[in-house]
């Protein structure tokens, strides 16, 4: 293929979505990736043997996704594994159940490739977080900064895209980490990213994944950063989290009573 053939062709773009119980979130991010404007990406759908009726509406829209399977499973990132397994895209893209794209967030992440002659191999966007109400909490996400990255995780996971090469040069997820393995993926692949940003709102994230109020999350984190950076600092701002994270959760509790 030409280069020229490379950069006008439209690139395949894989959605992988984990899911596990989730009757109600489900069907929203599904239509909101079949309601795009850009048309080249597959659906890839892991589901962790839900009991709840998940399953029933995944059937409803097999003709719509890709690949599909439901079994018992190791948690979020063995079911990401999974569906790296079973993918054909150029670039990946993972999606927790009730996020939802905008529908024109595969168009500018695709001309966005297109536009940089494919010289990228993970691009990320902005995130509007929502309530379960559908209430705006806030946005996050920024441009991978290597040199701060190590400090905290500064850009908007849901809906950022890997090109399969990283996956091919630095493994897959590791599931001994149950909250903060998609950190330790770029952390481990961060000699070999190129990374890219499209400041735009391209995905909207429902607040309470699982690295949402999490002690452990943090605790993941910190063992994540203790490979990499010295101990005193690394603890200093583990204590600080922590306590961060407590006041939060404190607020949070008096608002729900």
């Amino acid at each position: 293929m030409s280069n020229k053939d490379e950069i006008n062709r439209q690139p395949l773009i894989t959605i992988i979505v984990a899911t596990y119980n989730e009757l109600l979130n489900i069907q929203k991010t599904l239509d909101s990736i079949y309601y795009q404007k850009y048309n080249n990406f597959e659906i890839i759908v892991i589901d962790g043997n839900s009991d709840d009726g998940t399953v029933k509406i995944l059937k409803k829209n097999q003709n719509l996704i890709s690949k599909w399977l439901s079994e018992d499973d190791h948690g979020i990132y063995d079911a990401w594994n999974k569906g790296l397994n079973m993918s054909s895209g150029d670039w990946i893209m993972f999606l927790g159940a009730g996020d939802t794209l905008n529908d024109d967030a595969l168009n500018n992440y695709a001309n966005f490739i297109k536009a940089n002659n494919y010289d990228t191999n993970f691009i990320s966007s902005k995130g509007k977080i929502i309530d379960f109400k559908g209430n705006f909490v806030r946005v996050i996400g920024k441009i991978l900064n290597k040199k701060t990255f190590l400090k905290y995780m500064s850009i908007c996971h849901p809906g950022s895209l890997h090109h399969k090469s990283l996956f091919l040069e630095n493994g897959f997820y590791d599931i001994n980490y149950k909250i903060c393995a998609d950190y330790e993926f770029l952390v481990r692949s961060l000699s070999s990213l190129n990374t890219s940003f499209i400041d735009k709102i391209l995905v909207e994230i429902l607040d309470g994944g699982v690295s949402a109020y999490s002690f452990k999350g943090l605790y993941e984190t910190k063992i994540i950063k203790l490979s990499r950076r010295g101990k005193i600092l690394v603890e200093l701002e583990w204590i600080i989290a922590v306590i961060k994270l407590f006041l939060k959760i404190k607020l949070l509790n008096r608002k729900l009573t």
